[in-house]
C-alpha cells in the first residue's frame, strides 16, 4: 500500500472516530464523595456555653483536630448543658463544607453523666437542615447502652449518629463537587442531665462528611425530599 493510501485510510478513521473521541472528552466525571472531617469550636465568653449560646452565639466548626487538654493551663475544651426541661434548648452546631455530600455522622462526648449511660439507652431528638431545606425534622434516635463507648477512664461517653442517603439531593455535582453547603445540625438528649462537651482532646467532638463508615444508628435524609 503507497503512502497516499494510508494517509487516506488514516484521515478516514480518524474522521469516523472524531466524534467519539470528543463525546468521550465531554463527558463530566461521576459524582464523587470526599470525606471531611471537622471539630465544633468554643464560643468564647464562657466554658459552660448555655451563656454565650443564650446571647446568640452559634456554634461553629474547623477542621484542625483540637491539640490542648481539658484540664490544661489553657484550660481548652467547653460543654452545653442539657437538662431536658422546656427552657434548654436543643444544642446547634452550623457550619459550611465544600462538595458533594452522601452522608455525615456527628460525633459528640457527654461529660459527667456516664454513669446512667452503662445501663439506660440513650434518646436523641435529632434535626438537619442543608442550605436552608429540612432533611431531618425532629427525628427520635435511641442508642444502646454499650460500655465499650465509655472513654476517659469512664468519665465520658460517646454519642454517634449518622444521616444517610443525602446524595440524591446535595450529591449530584461531577467530581468531588465546588458547592459551599451551609449545614445546621442540632440534637438533644432524654432522661437526665447531659453536658455535651467539644473542643478539646478528650472530647474532638465534631462532624464527618461522607465517612468511609457511618454510625449504626441514625435516619435517612431521603424522607423529607420525598415529603415524609
Amino acid at each position: 500500500m503507497s503512502k497516499r493510501t494510508w494517509i487516506v485510510v488514516l484521515g478516514a478513521v480518524v474522521s469516523a472516530l472524531g466524534p467519539a473521541l470528543v463525546a468521550r472528552a465531554d463527558t463530566p466525571p461521576p459524582p464523587s464523595f470526599p470525606t471531611t472531617t471537622v471539630y465544633a469550636k468554643c464560643l468564647e465568653g464562657s466554658r459552660v456555653q448555655n451563656v454565650p449560646i443564650g446571647e446568640g452565639g452559634v456554634v461553629t466548626w474547623t477542621k484542625q483536630r483540637p491539640y490542648l487538654n481539658f484540664a490544661s493551663v489553657a484550660a481548652a475544651g467547653c460543654w452545653y448543658t442539657d437538662d431536658d426541661v422546656a427552657s434548654t434548648a436543643p444544642l446547634v452546631w452550623e457550619g459550611t463544607v465544600t462538595g458533594n455530600l452522601s452522608a455525615l455522622t456527628v460525633s459528640v462526648d457527654d461529660f459527667v453523666a456516664a454513669d446512667t449511660w452503662r445501663a439506660v439507652p440513650l434518646e436523641l431528638t435529632v434535626s438537619l437542615t442543608i442550605d436552608g431545606q429540612p432533611v431531618v425534622d425532629n427525628a427520635v434516635l435511641t442508642l444502646p447502652a454499650k460500655g465499650s463507648d465509655l472513654r476517659n477512664g469512664g468519665l465520658t461517653k460517646l454519642a454517634q449518629f449518622s444521616v444517610t442517603d443525602l446524595a440524591s439531593r446535595f450529591g449530584t455535582e461531577p467530581g468531588p463537587g465546588t458547592a459551599v453547603h451551609t449545614v445546621a445540625v442540632s440534637f438533644a438528649g432524654a432522661g437526665g442531665v447531659h453536658n455535651w462537651a467539644w473542643g478539646c482532646v478528650e472530647a474532638p467532638s465534631g462532624v464527618v462528611f461522607n465517612p468511609a463508615v457511618v454510625a449504626p444508628v441514625g435516619v435517612s435524609g431521603a424522607g423529607a425530599a420525598a415529603g415524609a
